[in-house]
């Protein structure tokens, strides 16, 4: 291992959705599977931006429209943390992105009426 990098930070607990349909091999199954986790894992993208690593956690905001991006220098030393914003157009935006080198972000959007998935492509701004 070169480098490791981290952070004091609070896991995002998974929250119970509702009831589930009855499963038949529910005895069966529960042999099989893990145990369900409490919590989501607090990694959730890794990217290199510049000469920094941003990492998305599992902290976000008003429907995923604002994610917790923390921020490393590429030795592993915590720099600091924002909030990435997403315009509110009633879209959902997927967790896997890709970020360029002139401060381009690529990223999914699925519209919540529709279904419909676009790739977009936003600049970053230094707000």
């Amino acid at each position: 291992m070169e480098r490791v990098f981290s952070r004091p930070y609070a896991p995002v607990k998974i929250s119970e959705e509702g009831e589930e349909e009855p499963d038949p091999y529910e005895h069966i199954s529960r042999q099989l599977q893990p145990p369900a986790s409490k919590y989501f894992f607090d990694i959730v993208r890794l990217q290199i931006f510049q000469d920094t690593l941003w990492v998305k956690t599992s902290n976000e905001k008003d429907d995923g429209q604002k994610w917790q991006i923390d921020v490393f220098d590429l030795d592993g030393k915590y720099i600091d943390c924002f909030w990435l914003e997403f315009p509110k157009k009633g879209l959902t935006h997927s967790s896997r992105f890709a970020i360029s080198n002139d401060g381009f972000i690529s990223v999914t959007e699925e519209n919540q009426d529709t279904g419909l998935i676009n790739l977009v492509k936003y600049k970053l701004s230094d707000k």
